[in-house]
């Protein structure tokens, strides 16, 4: 290769390498705390929730409680297989070891736990309108409702599905805890839709 050439093609150690190319600049990053920061802050919550709703709240977690006692009193007399699976009847489709209670038990408590404590934090829930000061004590209300709700509607549900797996009759308590989810669920959303938009 002519010189003139040579000194007009650069051989590959000069070539510019991946880490010399300039990168993308896809601007400043933040945190997350920083980005959370940048939101406008919500008014504090100020309103006092009833005594139904202070009842409910724990309620489920304390049906928890007593159906996980319930089944340690009765579990020696439990057969070797039992229900795991049900059909849209109710009627069992799948068997399994005793010991598959339990799983659904801690399952149950710890749902309960955490719709209880979500309730009592309704100022960072999200909510299907903007939050003001004109609506924020209505929407924190509502959505604890909405949790309380949820909760008691979770409560009823597993302990159907409990008393199905030890072989007693729980197919219309599971239904029953469907059906009140669904409707507190509407209810409660439809009630945040109804607030003050001011």
């Amino acid at each position: 290769m002519p010189a003139s050439a040579a000194a007009r093609w650069p051989t590959r150690s000069h070539r510019p390498t991946r880490s010399h190319r300039p990168t993308r600049s896809h601007g400043p990053t933040r945190s997350f705390a920083e980005r959370m920061h940048s939101y406008p802050a919500r008014p504090d919550s100020h309103y006092e929730a009833s005594a139904l709703i202070r009842v409910l709240r724990w309620s489920g977690c304390g049906a928890a409680l007593v159906g996980a006692a319930a089944v340690g009193l009765a579990y020696g007399s439990l057969p070797q297989q039992i229900p795991t699976h049900f059909g849209a009847t109710g009627q069992a489709d799948a068997w399994g070891p005793r010991w598959n209670v339990w799983p659904l038990l801690g399952v149950w408590l710890l749902l309960q736990v955490l719709l209880a404590f979500l309730s009592t934090k309704p100022h960072v829930f999200n909510y299907p309108v903007s939050v003001t000061k004109a609506n924020a004590q209505t929407l924190y209300r509502e959505g604890e409702r909405l949790m309380v709700f949820l909760g008691v509607a979770v409560a009823v549900m597993f302990a159907g599905l409990t008393l199905l797996l030890v072989g007693a009759p729980g197919f219309a308590l599971v239904s029953a805890g469907f059906v009140l989810l669904v409707v507190a669920s509407a209810v409660g959303v439809g009630r945040m839709l109804r607030s003050p938009r001011g």
